[in-house]
């Protein structure tokens, strides 16, 4: 089953639970890979001769620049892949509309369910990015973005769950006319 597939019961909002886990260990990753980053590149660019050349000199020009340029980028890749999931999934509650409406208190009841988790989410990515020295500044200066978004998963969590019943339920498509049985 894909990332926003329906179950068997028409439910779409069941999808929310996976995503709270991605939208965690997406920050987590970019959080790892920007302080690996920058901790590289702090070691490779000092000055240190090498025979006839500069190490310093040589890892400025060459994973100096790929280092600043991810390291300058990543709370803007974090942010897009993180939009880009909740529009996925309200494209996903839009097109796959709900079939009985008494599943909308099923899923009023997963959105509450989701907030829990998503509460408990965001503390922990909370103690997560507070527990290492060296990582915090990572977090806090580099990926605030992000990290402000996962720090607020609750909010973004009952937003989206109700856009999504609202559009899965709330919103109707006509109903396409078959044509000679096609």
């Amino acid at each position: 089953m894909g990332l926003m597939e329906m179950n068997k019961k028409g439910i779409v909002s069941f999808g929310i639970f996976k995503s709270l886990i991605l939208f965690l260990l997406i920050a987590i990753f970019l959080g790892i890979s920007v302080y690996t980053f920058s901790t590289i590149s702090g070691y490779m660019g000092q000055d240190i001769e090498i025979g006839q050349v500069n190490l310093g000199e040589i890892s400025n020009q060459t994973l100096g620049v790929i280092s600043s340029g991810f390291v300058n980028s990543a709370d803007t890749l974090g942010i897009v892949v993180l939009l880009s999931m909740c529009i996925l999934m309200l494209g996903t509650a839009y097109f796959s509309q709900g079939h009985h409406k008494i599943m909308i208190v099923v899923e009023i009841f997963i959105i509450i369910f989701t907030f829990v988790g998503a509460v408990y989410i965001s503390n922990t990515y909370n103690t997560y990015i507070t527990a290492f020295s060296g990582i915090d500044d990572v977090y806090s200066e580099t990926l605030h973005k992000t990290s402000k978004f996962v720090l607020t998963l609750p909010i973004v969590t009952i937003v989206i769950g109700a856009l999504m019943i609202i559009l899965s339920y709330g919103l109707r498509r006509k109903e396409e006319i078959n044509v000679l049985g096609y």
